[in-house]
């Protein structure tokens, strides 16, 4: 596992002005190793990992969804071309069930681990820190299932806004932990919108195109509709 600086760094719990930044977290699905689009949770479009840069991310959120089980070997080695890149804290999800799959997450560049299963995030955050988990909470799915007793944030996302471009789902976002939404984002106002709502972070995928420009532009809008974000 890297170092809790660069754990802390892309968080919300940054010291000095950094506190009350945003986050905007550029949100990665795989299979077999390739970039996918979803829509409803599933496979939808493919896409080529080659034309992306993420050098402007504050954090970046890799789920791994290969429909036969996890493809650890392709995701490794996708997590590795990412840090090669740039320095930003990755957060790693997929089928992560066991302590041995959060080490095996850890060891390979992860500096958090993301899962729907309440008792896998509680038995991370008991061995790695509350800061080093993260609860994935899908509504339209699994939105009746208490939450952790200890986790460091949560990543609200909905079924039936994912990959429709119209929105977040904004639901109460205004909780003791910081919460990071996905799904839905169609424009900078939707991420406006969701901050408002009391997000510390959102998460997309289609709309910034991964593209140092895209952004760029999406910080600056952010910036001049009062949002505080990284620079």
């Amino acid at each position: 596992r890297r170092t809790e600086s660069s754990t802390t760094r892309g968080s919300a719990s940054t010291c000095g002005s950094a506190v009350l930044a945003k986050r905007v977290i550029c949100l990665l699905t795989l299979s077999r190793g390739q970039l996918v689009r979803t829509k409803n949770f599933r496979i939808d479009r493919w896409y080529s990992l080659e034309a992306f840069e993420f050098k402007g991310a504050d954090e970046i959120v890799v789920v791994d969804v290969t429909p036969e089980g996890p493809d650890r070997a392709a995701t490794a080695a996708t997590i590795e071309r990412l840090l090669s890149a740039a320095f930003i804290p990755v957060t790693l999800g997929g089928r992560l069930r066991t302590l041995d799959d959060a080490k095996w997450a850890f060891d390979h560049g992860a500096d958090k681990v993301l899962s729907s299963d309440r008792a896998f995030i509680e038995a991370a955050a008991r061995q790695y820190g509350d800061q080093a988990a993260v609860w994935g909470m899908t509504f339209g799915r699994n939105d009746q299932d208490p939450a952790p007793e200890h986790m460091g944030e949560m990543l609200c996302q909905n079924v039936d806004l994912d990959g429709s471009l119209a929105g977040y789902g904004l639901h109460d976002l205004n909780t003791q932990i910081p919460v990071v939404i996905g799904s839905g984002c169609g424009n900078w106002q939707h991420m406006v919108d969701a901050f408002h709502a009391g997000a510390d972070g959102c998460a997309t995928s289609n709309v910034l195109h991964f593209s140092e420009a895209a952004l760029a532009s999406c910080k600056n809008y952010l910036k001049d509709h009062g949002i505080m974000v990284r620079a």
